[in-house]
């Protein structure tokens, strides 16, 4: 996908937190918009692998990716 298509996410201090303008500094991972995507990411564990570190998903950062990606998913 292109890269304006995903979301980035970052973990500057060990919690995932999305970065939809894609400037903060350091490593980031991207997320496609379908809505299985962050299930099937969460399960393998593919943001600490991503992001070379070990992090911590809060639930609102949960609940905004899933408010974005069925806005972006329904465009």
């Amino acid at each position: 996908m292109p890269k304006g298509e995903l979301l980035r996410l970052v973990a500057p201090d060990g919690e995932l937190a999305a970065d939809p303008a894609a400037l903060a500094p350091g490593r980031g991972a991207y997320l496609c918009s379908r809505p299985e995507c962050l299930g099937t990411a969460v399960r393998r564990r593919a943001f600490a692998r991503s992001l070379r570190a070990p992090v911590k998903i809060p639930h609102k950062t949960l609940d905004w990716i899933g408010e974005w990606q069925r806005s972006a998913y329904t465009r």
